[in-house]
């Protein structure tokens, strides 16, 4: 799954490929790549970079990789 922002100047964008690291390119190069300390099930774009689990959604900052915020739900992932 792949997901970008167009907040920032360049295009980042993130790759969640079959492992569990998350990768985070710039200009389609690799700036960094991390793995949350749980299963990710999915990644969303935007603003922040989030990270759904079965458990929690984090957010991170795509320059920075920091984590913004940690919310203890499970997400409900609905068509819109």
């Amino acid at each position: 799954m792949i997901v970008c922002t167009a907040v920032s100047t360049p295009l980042s964008s993130c790759r969640q490929p079959a492992t569990c690291n998350l990768q985070v390119f710039k200009n389609f190069k690799e700036h960094r790549s991390f793995r949350p300390p749980f299963a990710a099930t999915g990644i969303h774009g935007g603003a922040l970079l989030g990270v759904r689990s079965a458990e929690c959604i984090t957010f991170y900052d795509w320059e920075t990789g920091a984590l913004v915020r940690r919310i203890d739900e499970a997400p409900k992932v609905g068509g819109v």
